[in-house]
């Protein structure tokens, strides 16, 4: 497809309807800018083997195009420590300009950029051409949760850490300076929606991740409520929420575990692997079970009763939330998960709380009482339907780029 009507940029990430969460939310972009009506094109800029060897969709691989970026050598590196500039942070400037020039913009009448280092796009195509930029978390804000948290699973001595804060200080601002230039702006989580706003970006519209519509689950019935933990111990949020779980949640669920009236089991699947410290609390217990990377996460929801969202940060948009409730599944959550998804309603769509106590008491009355869980998963898809489905999404994206 030489000219699509859009360009999708990426780094390092291959839109795929499985794998990490950056990949399935651009896989649901690409589905959503085409059920708007416009035909896409995928680059990948290559920066590691990840962009090659991770899953692919066999029915997208056609339309996406991988480029290899060259690292840097060492005086850009020393360069980048002393005087960094905005073009250190986003993909070079060059070759992405070198790259773009391959289509015919008067055909290509969009680009959408994925995250922050592809934005360095938005200057190298015609001021014709509306851009849009989709982002989820800002960039300081995760660096933070790094230097905060990271270092509870990797050793970082003084001098990593500082040559880290001195490589990526000014990134914040560059990436600032580059999203004003945007046309549009997605913005995948509420609260960074309105604080982008509040730095004077212009055209700043909140979209949840959209989602197609599924059918709903046909669950296998058994004794015993099945509680699912989705995650991946290779991000930093998930990583904080299993932290929670272990040291705070399953606790204080212990402490109640008299006013269970039926036996539940709780199973933990995802990328990446376990903390050992997680792992053996993991294994003295009989009611848990570590699942690891799973193929069918369809089949886990359909041998689920409940989901449990663990995060306890105001973090981002939480795909996995809105994936349970595209399959109508009664779903028990840290309450700073509504903080990026304002379509959370406690004790309407969802079961939250931010104590660990009353989260626990939260959970205890949905493994006991299966018409609440009927009831919230009821109105959890219907929500799903009429506010964050990839239809309403891709209705609203036709009226922001006026298309017919």
């Amino acid at each position: 497809m030489p000219n699509p009507d859009l360009l999708f940029v990426t780094r390092d990430i291959v839109p795929c309807s499985t794998g990490s969460g950056s990949a399935v939310l651009c896989r649901a972009l690409v589905d959503m800018f085409e059920k708007a009506g416009l035909t896409t094109e995928i680059i990948v800029f290559r920066t590691g083997a990840a962009a090659r060897s991770g899953p692919r969709d066999a029915d997208l691989d056609a339309r996406i195009r991988t480029v290899d970026e060259r690292a840097p050598g060492m005086f850009r590196r020393l360069r980048r420590l002393v005087a960094p500039t905005d073009s250190d942070y986003f993909i070079d400037p060059g070759l992405i300009h070198r790259e773009l020039q391959q289509y015919d913009w008067e055909k290509t009448r969009f680009l959408c950029t994925y995250s922050w280092e592809p934005l360095s796009a938005h200057s190298a195509v015609p001021e014709t051409v509306l851009s849009i930029a989709s982002v989820v978390d800002l960039i300081e804000n995760g660096r933070e949760l790094r230097r905060q948290h990271g270092r509870r699973h990797q050793r970082r001595n003084l001098a990593s850490s500082v040559l880290s804060r001195l490589r990526w200080r000014n990134q914040g601002a560059a990436c600032t300076r580059l999203l004003a230039g945007a046309d549009l702006v997605l913005e995948h989580a509420s609260q960074h929606a309105d604080e982008l706003r509040g730095r004077g970006i212009r055209n700043v519209h909140y979209l949840p991740h959209p989602l197609p519509k599924r059918e709903r689950l046909a669950h296998i019935p058994s004794e015993t409520v099945r509680i699912l933990i989705p995650g991946s111990f290779k991000g930093i949020a998930s990583r904080i929420g299993f932290e929670y779980f272990f040291d705070e949640l399953l606790p204080a669920f212990d402490q109640r575990r008299e006013k269970l009236s039926c036996p539940c089991r709780f199973r933990v699947v995802g990328h990446g692997k376990m903390p050992e410290q997680f792992l053996r609390k993991l294994e003295q217990r009989a009611d848990c079970e570590f699942g690891g990377y799973v193929d069918d996460i369809v089949a886990e929801y359909r041998n689920t009763d409940i989901i449990l969202v663990n995060v306890p940060i105001p973090h981002g948009f939480r795909t996995r939330i809105a994936e349970a409730f595209s399959f109508g599944l009664c779903v028990v959550a840290h309450e700073a998960n509504a903080v990026g998804m304002p379509e959370l309603v406690d004790d309407t769509n969802i079961l939250m709380a931010a104590d660990p106590g009353i989260l626990a008491e939260k959970l205890i009355r949905a493994i006991n009482d299966s018409a609440l869980r009927s009831q919230i998963a009821a109105r959890a898809r219907l929500d799903f339907e009429t506010t964050i489905s990839m239809d309403v999404a891709a209705a609203r994206m036709r009226q922001l780029l006026e298309l017919p």
